[in-house]
């Protein structure tokens, strides 16, 4: 048979492979915000980049939002960002170095043993000038300071609306006599 009577045979369409992106885990209230769903890109940028012409020149890349994450604080839902160690020290470009450490305790209001027996093993291995060791108490003590003050406007402020009460009542009743 000749060779122009043969069916012609398509090509095999070869796709590029496709990046596999790193994943991140983001807070519910921030993937409502960006409006990004479990397996759509975000672009996340560190203000930790290079020097240009112009000045600092932030980074910027890519990851696939792998989870999303509800833990009831609308600060961390909102903000945080959780990737793996070794992905978040490449993207930062920082090496093998680790900027901080969060620890959490079944007992969040026992954190004065916790923080002295980490500072005495920071202190031990000759590097604890170099860190700073804080509880929840401290890093969030001006929230504290602003509960407390407003307790006191709010006992004030119900103080004087008792006694223009009492006046009330009391005109009321001499009135009425």
């Amino acid at each position: 048979k000749p060779a122009s009577d043969k069916p012609a045979v398509p090509e095999p369409v070869v796709e590029k492979p496709k990046r596999v992106l790193p994943g991140v885990i983001i807070g519910r209230e921030l993937a409502k915000n960006l409006r990004v769903y479990v397996g759509d890109l975000v672009h996340v940028v560190s203000p930790m980049g290079e020097i240009g012409p112009t000045g600092a020149i932030p980074k910027a890349r890519p990851f696939r939002v792998a989870a999303i994450f509800f833990s009831g604080m609308y600060e961390y839902d909102s903000k945080y960002v959780y990737m793996l160690l070794p992905t978040a020290q490449k993207f930062l470009g920082v090496g093998d170095e680790v900027s901080g450490l969060e620890l959490k305790l079944r007992v969040p209001n026992d954190t004065e043993p916790v923080m002295s027996a980490v500072h005495r093993m920071l202190s031990a291995t000759g590097s604890g000038g170099g860190f700073d060791v804080q509880d929840w108490k401290h890093l969030n003590a001006s929230l504290f300071t602003a509960l407390k003050l407003e307790k006191i406007a709010m006992f004030i402020a119900l103080c004087f609306i008792i006694l223009v009460a009492a006046s009330s009542i009391v005109s009321n009743g001499i009135m009425l006599v």
